[in-house]
């Protein structure tokens, strides 16, 4: 929800400028300007990666870190986010836990606000669709003129459920008229037609759906819903310009009486259609009667304010070098990868002092049991059939688990990747011929090359990977072997066939 939330501010900012420049510069520049800051705008919402810029006004960061819900305050190691300490970088139990509940509950809202705007959304494009359905044939006359009039014509159909032209459909678009049309006032029918077919050519109903999109996402941004009245109203005046290309500047007069007239029908209007009339009618009057053909410099200008705002506002700021970055909570195995590479070589793990172990007393080195929250042992050591992969297993035990993971002795990291059987992983070697492993975790607080103490948190436990629940698989070799835990713990498991956690 965190980037969610921080994507509809930059968002709003670039809606914000987006207004000022319409605002500014709409006499100086193309119609068709705006039409493509919007789909900029839509884009930089849309997207789940954005690409990187460094010209980005986001490079601009001020403090070390940002969290979402407030500022980070404190001094040293210990820190509060909104009241609650984060002790030497890590988030506390009381702080981690009121973050999980608020972002349940947000995520509960958010997507209950996207299901009813898609959903009203959709209501409208199923009730064009009915009206697309039983459309029936223009007269044949009428179709065989619109075949000559331009090369690519798109089909046309009649309607009693529509009062105004329409151009509806996404693979197969079609132009809806009502049956009440005068076929024989060619003039007019001639600019309607070649207004919807410009909406069709030009991409204008998928524009719509996109921006139909961003409104379900956003919902609760009261930008979005400004950008979607303003994106339908500069979509028409760059459709009216282009149109107005095509006929010239001598049939202005009879382009604006065109629209007028249809104005005059009560138009119907939806987003997810595109039809002749019905927005901001007066102002594409204005814009009809004062159009002028575009000039080099200012299609040079428009062109340049385009990339100016995609490269300033709409992409993401480059990585700060050494900054820290949150770890997501499951990885690929392709960017666990990745990210270990960067680190090796260019900001190596700073080596803390090795511990030094006594080999021939490891009896007397005290085993930590990695899950404080639970002994529920859902298989023990020795041969087991895999519930999801009906393999044979036998070198490991699984705990039901769902909180914190501790490292069972002090140790080295060797290990930190992703693996689709075993999900987030994590290896520690010990160095006194032990090494452990823990997999399936939710959460790894660790990286390659870390010196780890003895009950030290590794991780948070999930179900990533091969498994029915959350737990941990956990494995202690000796010297290479697989051994059963268990003979390290004085304690009494309690086994069970599923993974409930009884703390």
């Amino acid at each position: 929800m965190s980037a969610l939330l921080l994507r509809s501010l930059t968002g709003g900012v670039l809606i914000a400028v987006i207004l000022l420049l319409r605002v500014l510069l709409r006499r100086y520049l193309p119609q068709n300007t705006f039409r493509a800051l919007w789909i900029i705008a839509l884009f930089h919402l849309l997207l789940p990666r954005l690409p990187q810029s460094p010209l980005s006004l986001y490079n601009l960061q001020f403090g070390a870190a940002q969290m979402p819900g407030g500022k980070i305050e404190g001094t040293g190691t210990v820190f509060t986010v909104q009241g609650l300490p984060i002790v030497s970088g890590q988030w506390s139990d009381a702080a981690a836990q009121s973050f999980r509940e608020r972002g349940d509950l947000f995520f509960r809202l958010w997507l209950i606000g996207m299901v009813l705007c898609a959903g009203w959304f959709l209501m409208g494009y199923l009730r064009i669709a009915r009206k697309v359905h039983t459309a029936q044939d223009v007269p044949a006359e009428v179709m065989v003129w619109w075949m000559r009039e331009v090369k690519h014509p798109i089909t046309l159909r009649q309607s009693s459920a529509v009062s105004t032209p329409l151009a509806c459909g996404y693979l197969k678009p079609i132009i809806l008229l009502p049956v009440h049309t005068d076929w024989s006032d060619r003039e007019t029918l001639r600019c309607v037609l070649l207004h919807e077919s410009a909406h069709v050519r030009r991409g204008d109903l998928w524009l719509k759906a996109g921006v139909a999109a961003a409104v379900s996402i956003y919902w609760f941004a009261p930008w979005v819903w400004l950008m979607l009245r303003l994106v339908e109203r500069d979509i028409e005046l760059a459709c009216d310009a282009a149109v107005l290309r095509r006929l010239g500047a001598d049939q202005r007069r009879s382009y604006a009486m065109a629209l007028i007239r249809m104005e005059e029908q009560k138009p119907q209007r939806s987003i997810l259609a595109s039809g002749f009339a019905g927005n901001a009618l007066e102002a594409r009057i204005i814009a009809i009667m004062k159009n002028k053909k575009t000039t080099k410099a200012a299609l040079a200008a428009a062109i340049l304010l385009c990339l100016c705002v995609t490269m300033v506002l709409a992409a993401a700021a480059r990585p700060v070098e050494g900054a820290e970055v949150a770890k997501p909570t499951t990885k690929p195995v392709e960017e666990v990868k990745k990210q270990e590479v960067e680190q090796k070589a260019e900001a190596p793990v700073e080596q803390e002092e090795k511990p030094i172990y006594d080999k021939e007393s490891y009896e007397q080195i005290y085993w930590v049991w990695p899950v404080p929250s639970s002994n529920n042992i859902t298989r023990g050591f020795g041969g087991r059939v895999h519930p999801i992969t009906g393999v044979m297993d036998f070198d490991h035990i699984t705990i039901a688990a769902s909180k914190d993971i501790l490292a069972a002795q002090g140790g080295k990291v060797s290990e930190v990747y992703f693996d689709k059987g075993t999900g987030n992983t994590v290896h520690i070697d010990h160095g006194n011929g032990f090494e452990t492993v823990y997999a399936h975790l939710a959460e790894i607080h660790v990286k390659v090359g870390q010196y780890v103490k003895d009950a030290q948190v590794i991780g948070i436990a999930g179900q990533t990977g091969a498994v029915t629940g959350d737990c941990l698989a956990f494995w202690v070799y000796e010297n290479g072997t697989a051994i059963d835990p268990m003979q390290f713990y004085n304690i009494e498991p309690k086994f069970v066939l599923g993974n409930e956690i009884e703390p």
